[in-house]
């Protein structure tokens, strides 16, 4: 109780002491996540994409991945029926790619061995797009491997996407 004057004489002297406080710039604005195109797409809702190459089995990741890089302002495309084959189908895989700005394959042995997966890996590659391979598993002693054998992988160690995508986000250009 004695104190408090000085206490207080000090207090007085560190206000005048310290600068006026900066204005807190404000946040940007968030990123609208960007939509997820698909077969059932209508041709005037399309825009350009990242197109996502997978096996079935690694839908539950792939859906996952899309997530983060809708999130990120993305937009994806992907297969998202179950039947495979048919001329419609064949087709609207083909303008998938053919309208999209880059091409993630989610690597694993199942997808390498899939013939729609090599398809899609041979079709943008024709179409000179750039092909990121995202790694779910070591498969380069895997002869199936070689269609990507020239793209620059990147690891999702222990099949985790979070640790995986700022560095498939630095490797992928901006969405147009």
């Amino acid at each position: 109780v004695n104190r408090h004057v000085a206490i207080d004489a000090l207090i007085a002297q560190c206000e005048s002491l310290s600068a006026p406080s900066a204005p807190v710039p404000e946040a940007p604005a968030p990123i609208s996540p960007a939509p997820l195109l698909t077969i059932e797409t209508p041709r005037a809702e399309q825009r350009p994409t990242v197109f996502i190459s997978y096996a079935r089995v690694d839908a539950a990741f792939a859906g996952e991945l899309i997530a983060g890089l809708q999130a990120s302002g993305h937009a994806c495309w992907i297969d998202t029926t179950s039947i495979k084959g048919g001329d419609e189908w064949i087709t609207t895989i083909a303008e998938g790619i053919r309208n999209s700005y880059a091409m993630v394959v989610v690597v694993t042995r199942r997808a390498l061995e899939s013939r729609w997966v090599r398809d899609e890996i041979l079709w943008a590659r024709k179409r000179n797009k750039p092909i990121i391979p995202l790694l779910l598993e070591d498969v380069s002693d895997d002869s199936t491997y070689f269609p990507l054998i020239g793209d620059q992988p990147v690891s999702a160690p222990d099949r985790d996407c979070a640790r995986a995508l700022p560095r498939l986000l630095e490797a992928l250009t901006a969405p147009p």
